[in-house]
Parts: C-alpha cells; sequence; structure tokens
C-alpha cells in the first residue's frame, strides 16, 4: 500500500487491510476487491489517495483512488503528493536514460526506479525544491522480486558538486553530507550524517499499522553498502546547471565502490578508483580532461578514461 495525505486516516485503511491478509497464505482477488470496495468512501476520498498491489498466487491486483496516465515509454502511472506535478517530468527522462552492463529485468526496473528517486533528491537537496512545501526527504524504492514485493536497501546516499574550472578542468567535491538507508523488520531507518564529523541524526519510520518495534541498537561503524546513489550538481563555465544521478551496485564478488567508516568520532570515505571512473563515465567531459576530487579532505587527481561508457541517468 502506497499513500499519500492524512495519517490518521491511513492508519485506519492500512488496518482495515491487514484484517483481511493476515494469517492468509493465498488470497483471493474478487474476495478482496469486495473487501477494498465495502471500505466506507467517506473516509477516504478527500483524505488519502492510494495505490494497493496484491499478488495472490496467479497474477496481479491493484486498486487505486488516483487517476492513471501514461507517460512514453511508462504505462499506468499515478502519482499523489505535494510537488508532483513538479517530478512527474524526471520519470522520462530517466526511463529513457541508457544503462550500462548486462541487467536483468529486476535489476534494470530497479535501477531506472532509484534514478527517479536520486534525481528527486537532488534536486531537493541542492535546490530545496519540494522542501517548503513538506514534500518528501527520504525515498523508498519497491519492486517485485521472487514471488513478493521488496524494498531496495541498503542503500547509501552521496552528494557531489562538479564545477568546471576551464575548458578541461573540473572540480569535483563530496559533500560532507550523507545518508545511509537500511531496514529492521518493517521499520525504515535513515542514517543522516550532516557534516561527515560524527554529528548526525537516526530516523526511524514505522509503517502506519501496529508493528514489532525494533530495540534500539548502535549505528553501524562501517557502510559498506552493494548500493550507492551519488547525486551530482554540475556547474559549467557557461552559466549550466545540470542536476543528475549515478547508481552503482556491486556484485557479490566485487570490492565495494565506496565505503565509509566511523570510529572516535570521525566519518571516512574510500573510494575505489574503478568507482570514480564509472561516475566521470555519467557525465560528458572533453578529451584529455583533468579533474581535481576531493574526498572529505583527501585530495587526488583524476583523468577519466576515455573509454569508460556512460552510466547515465543525468538530467
Amino acid at each position: 500500500m502506497a499513500w499519500a495525505g492524512s495519517h490518521i486516516h491511513a492508519v485506519a485503511f492500512a488496518e482495515y487491510l491487514r484484517s483481511f491478509v493476515i494469517g492468509k497464505q493465498e488470497i483471493n482477488y474478487n474476495e478482496l476487491r469486495a473487501f477494498v470496495m465495502a471500505y466506507p468512501r467517506a473516509d477516504l476520498e478527500g483524505h488519502i489517495d492510494f495505490i494497493v498491489y496484491s499478488w495472490h498466487g496467479t497474477g496481479w491486483g491493484y486498486f487505486s483512488n488516483l487517476k492513471p496516465f501514461d507517460l512514453e515509454p511508462v504505462e499506468n502511472i499515478r502519482v499523489s503528493g505535494t510537488g508532483s506535478e513538479h517530478f512527474v517530468n524526471k520519470i522520462s527522462v530517466v526511463s529513457q536514460s541508457p544503462i550500462s552492463g548486462n541487467l536483468d529485468g529486476y535489476n534494470e526496473l530497479a535501477m531506472r526506479a532509484l534514478g527517479y528517486a536520486g534525481i528527486a533528491s537532488a534536486q531537493q537537496f541542492f535546490a530545496g525544491i519540494g522542501l517548503a512545501e513538506a514534500w518528501g526527504g527520504g525515498f523508498e524504492v519497491v519492486v517485485f522480486k521472487d514471488g513478493r514485493l521488496e524494498k531496495i536497501g541498503p542503500i547509501c546516499w552521496l552528494y557531489w558538486t562538479c564545477t568546471q574550472l576551464n575548458e578541461a578542468t573540473y572540480s569535483l567535491v563530496l559533500h560532507p553530507s550523507f545518508m545511509y538507508q537500511f531496514y529492521r523488520g518493517d521499520t525504515a531507518f535513515y542514517w543522516i550524517d550532516e557534516d561527515a564529523t560524527g554529528t548526525n541524526k537516526l530516523h526511524a519510520v514505522d509503517p502506519p499499522f501496529r508493528t514489532v518495534k525494533v530495540p534500539s541498537f548502535d549505528q553501524p561503524s562501517v557502510i559498506e553498502t552493494s548500493t550507492s546513489v551519488s547525486l551530482v550538481r554540475r556547474l559549467l563555465t557557461n552559466g549550466e546547471i545540470w542536476d543528475g544521478c549515478f547508481i552503482d551496485r556491486k556484485a557479490p564478488d566485487e570490492t565495494p565502490g565506496v565505503q565509509i567508516t566511523k570510529s572516535t568520532g570521525q566519518v571516512r570515505a574510500t573510494v575505489n578508483p574503478a568507482f570514480v571512473d564509472k561516475l566521470l563515465g555519467s557525465m560528458s567531459h572533453p578529451s584529455g580532461a583533468t579533474y581535481l576530487i576531493d574526498l572529505w579532505g583527501n585530495r587526488i587527481v583524476h583523468r577519466p578514461r576515455s573509454d569508460e561508457p556512460a552510466t547515465a541517468p543525468m538530467a
């Protein structure tokens, strides 16, 4: 169930749905449809917008009070919430962006969904778009895999600024802020480090129904995630500004592209050179360009490989 609107009404509706599915090994679509339609319309309309997906053993079912629309090449889109009008055009940008590597359908879908969330998050982080309207903050991506809906995580969100200094020289700076998103049962956690020096916050977001509370635990001392999303603001000398994202998913036997460690109140980043090549490969740059890279005070000079394929989306 995805929803936007009144939390009180969402909780009531979620509890209602759980009273039907809890304890069942398989869901009958027609019975579920009748159950959903029996919920008082007055407790939904004007209070919450929702989409409910069901996998009932033989196929998909879904219910929504939102009107669907198409945005080529994506079909049957439903959106709600403040800021939707601004961000909906990003869907077509991400859906048409090239993706490198031999990905199966699940991973390509996951990458495009993360790309969309990344573009929206970049707009928020760098320009504050949507935040004044109380739109968003954290993002979750849900895909269907191995017979069930699954949230993607853990994910490390990184923020970069790439500034063109002259025709062939750029400055690439990793911002001191980062976010690590992970899950414990039904609860989503967002570890937000604001200055990479130990000043951080841990937010726990419970689902809108009664659940087992997750006991308190220490924040992880090492972030070695298989998925990182780099949000990049690119500033060119001609005044153009581009916001985009680069998504890195490592194979089980690969070294993480980015590893963040926390000890004695300090947070340090270690970046794999191959990761830097792929990150720069997601941007267009002139032949022979030089990048002056600042990784939280660790400064290196890097020249991207000319044979590295582009791994957009950039927007």
